[in-house]
């Protein structure tokens, strides 16, 4: 097919981000000459955080790509060592939280395992906890303006 039509397919807003995908390899397979011929079933390159530093942030990243079924590549987080990628992506697969996936067209992308979804899951839970607890904060303290400005206006 051939770049607008992948465009189209994915939704993406802009045909400079397809372009920009094929340009920087992230499309295994397709040339950078146009027209573009990009398979069917090519997978959607996930919208990485370049400026990811830490290998805990990389490994929370490649558990999103995973969940989202998307492809990685270590170009794609250029503060990172490609050694430091690759091992990261490694001791996921390992530990079952990823598996890698391979298009018909051989392009890989990721897919979360079972393990990666407790993982996940756990991470949701305690983001909920933690959000319930600022709620709960925030209402003591609204609670407690409220009060007073109850308190002062029946001194007034």
């Amino acid at each position: 097919m051939t770049e607008k039509e992948f465009q189209k397919q994915l939704g993406v807003a802009r045909l400079s981000t397809v372009r920009g995908w094929i340009q920087k390899g992230y499309l295994p397979g397709v040339s950078g000459r146009l027209p573009a011929d990009i398979p069917r079933d090519m997978p959607r390159p996930y919208a990485a955080n370049g400026r990811t530093e830490k290998l805990t942030t990389l490994a929370g990243e490649l558990l999103k790509a995973a969940d989202l079924q998307r492809s990685v590549f270590p170009a794609m987080f250029p503060r990172i060592q490609p050694e430091s990628f690759r091992r990261t992506l490694a001791m996921l697969v390992q530990s079952g939280c990823i598996t890698v996936r391979t298009s018909s067209t051989g392009a890989p992308f990721l897919e979360l395992a079972p393990e990666g979804y407790r993982l996940l899951s756990a991470q949701e839970e305690q983001r909920r906890r933690y959000l319930a607890a600022l709620a709960e904060k925030a209402a003591v303290e609204l609670g407690k303006a409220a009060v007073g400005a109850l308190l002062g206006a029946l001194a007034s």
